[in-house]
């Protein structure tokens, strides 16, 4: 359950979704951000790290669009102070969501200014799966919009099941990824080590021994049973290996255009990664109970389990969410108490700038 959800004032079969931050700054500027959305110099939506919000005439009444899976067309909008949206029908009439999303931009006090957003909608399992990846996004939108007004920049504050979630309805929409050189660097690498084990499993099926000296050892060394997998098995797992390795690739250099193939690459790293984790996991279990016979049991604790493990968090690490920084000249342009609608970017650590 969310923690920004609230209960509807009216119907028990309604609820709200509410955000609201106070930020330094004027309606004014607040406003602009707000008018800019959805457009092609849009400065609030965190287009950076989500699907962006599309609509087909802009921020006008009437206008029709989204963001990923999630449709949408504006029913009420006040320049520089609100806007509405009532959710609509996907492909084939299906609604995920049935109510309205709003914007209000409004003054706190002299010089600062409250932003707010609410979902008001029907309850729903289906809704109580998204909102966590909703709250993530709705988060780093107000920290953009902070960071663009005031010139600060944020390290983002989540729970593992906030990211895990975030991630997947991202995923799920072909969100992009920013790019760095040490995202890349573990990325490769990564998928060197599994395309390594994935030709081993190929000169497996094949009838090689490798690295050991017999099948049989193979058998109880490396695979801990009495005997090798056949052909059919060890290309089965190859072929995943394969699929991983294309899908981490595709996932950090965000080559595609097409929204399905970026989601799918999306879907199958953290699919992969979760069956990494849970088998380095599984097997220091089955080691420590004594369920594996002992030639299997040593190495698999010391170097099979860890390497799994050292594998998920290389896919995981590929696919992580970049906290927000705010460029020196938005600093000064702040400061100064210049023109606010400044771009933002994202890196991962001070003096890595994503490419």
């Amino acid at each position: 359950m969310s923690r920004y959800n609230q209960p509807h004032p009216t119907d028990p079969r309604r609820m709200l979704n509410v955000h609201r931050r106070v930020i330094a700054g004027t309606q004014e500027q607040a406003g602009a951000l707000l008018d800019s959305l959805g457009g092609s110099a849009d400065q609030l939506w965190p287009a950076d790290l989500w699907p962006p919000m599309e609509l087909d005439r802009g921020l006008t009444l009437g206008s029709k669009g989204g963001h990923g899976v999630v449709s949408y067309q504006v029913v009420e909008y006040a320049p520089g102070s609100s806007v509405t949206f009532q959710f609509t029908p996907i492909l084939g009439g299906i609604s995920l969501l049935r109510g309205t999303h709003e914007f209000r931009i409004a003054a706190a006090n002299a010089d600062q200014v409250e932003i707010v957003h609410v979902i008001d909608c029907e309850r729903s399992p289906l809704v109580n799966l998204i909102m966590p990846g909703h709250d993530a996004l709705l988060e780093d939108l107000l920290d953009q919009a902070e960071a663009t007004l005031t010139g600060k920049s944020f390290q983002r504050k989540s729970s593992p099941g906030w990211s895990a979630a975030s991630f997947l309805e991202s995923a799920l929409a072909g969100a992009k990824l920013p790019t760095s050189p040490r995202r890349r660097q573990v990325a490769l690498g990564t998928a060197a080590a599994l395309a390594g084990i994935g030709l081993l499993h190929v000169r497996w099926g094949f009838g090689s021994s490798w690295p050991m000296a017999t099948r049989e050892q193979l058998a109880r060394k490396v695979v801990g049973s009495s005997s090798v997998p056949g052909l059919g098995e060890n290309l089965a797992v190859a072929g995943l290996i394969a699929a991983a390795v294309a899908a981490l690739l595709s996932r950090t250099r965000n080559r595609s255009s097409r929204k399905v193939v970026r989601g799918l690459s999306a879907i199958l790293s953290l699919g992969a990664g979760g069956v990494l984790a849970l088998r380095g996991l599984a097997g220091w279990v089955a080691d420590a109970l004594g369920t594996t016979t002992p030639p299997f049991r040593r190495l698999d604790a010391t170097i099979y389990s860890p390497l799994c493990l050292a594998l998920a968090a290389g896919m995981f690490y590929a696919n992580s969410r970049p906290r927000l920084i705010i460029p020196q000249e938005a600093k000064s342009a702040a400061s100064a108490g210049g023109p606010q609608l400044i771009k933002t970017e994202r890196r991962f650590n001070a003096g890595e700038k994503d490419v």
